[in-house]
């Protein structure tokens, strides 16, 4: 479950993570699994000349694949400024450069700009409140809204919530490095009412890797 470990806008380290997501890029189009199986979701809801707005992008992988499969073009905000970069050479190495931008931010404070698709994956676990991200984010979003967090409810969410917080125990006995990082397990019922309200339906819905909600709405 090691994909969980996802660092936190401005409190931490994500430039830690950087180097493992970008091994992984190099073999495969993207970094994680849960990834690779939410740019299928997203691919079957349209990607065909829509803009794409990655929030908490990391390197960028999931953004770029879609700009790939015919997206007309992708932004990226990510807190790393590491990762950003690494997601701007990826996009060049993938010969979509000229339709990306990464840039620096973080996605629950910023003025995002509007696309047809916007993506919050494996993000909302590094949030202790997720109400900004999501106006945010909601507010930007045109005809899709994709995410993945981790299942918040029965067993699984039982799981989760344990393994979050004996992650927490580990990020609090190294302050220096962690810097007050935390993982969060989020009621995902509460999350996806959120998202009905602003007009979104909800056209797929699945667990992943066991640990992992993904969902796709649209409108």
């Amino acid at each position: 479950m090691d994909e969980m470990d996802e660092p936190e806008p401005e409190r931490c380290c994500f430039d830690d993570w950087v180097d493992h997501w970008a091994s992984r890029a190099t073999t495969r189009p993207t970094a994680a699994k849960v990834t690779a199986s939410l740019l299928d979701a997203i691919t079957e809801a349209g990607v065909a000349d829509r803009t794409i707005l990655d929030v908490g992008c990391g390197i960028g992988d999931l953004a770029i694949e879609v700009v790939a499969r015919g997206a007309a073009g992708g932004t990226g905000f990510d807190m790393s400024p590491k990762a950003i970069g690494e997601a701007r050479g990826l996009a060049a190495s993938r010969g979509v450069g000229d339709r990306m931008r990464f840039e620096v931010g973080d996605g629950a404070k910023l003025d995002l700009p509007a696309a047809d698709i916007v993506v919050i994956n494996r993000v909302v676990c590094c949030y202790p409140d997720t109400d900004n991200l999501l106006d945010h984010t909601l507010g930007a979003a045109g005809s899709v809204f994709a995410m993945t967090a981790p299942v918040s409810k029965g067993a699984t969410g039982l799981l989760n919530r344990l393994w979050s917080a004996l992650e927490n125990v580990g990020y609090r006995l190294r302050p220096s490095k962690y810097a007050g990082f935390r993982t969060f397990i989020h009621d995902l019922d509460r999350i996806d009412e959120r998202i009905r309200a602003a007009g979104f339906r909800r056209t797929r819905h699945e667990h992943r890797r066991i640990v992992w909600d993904l969902a796709v709405y649209t409108r």
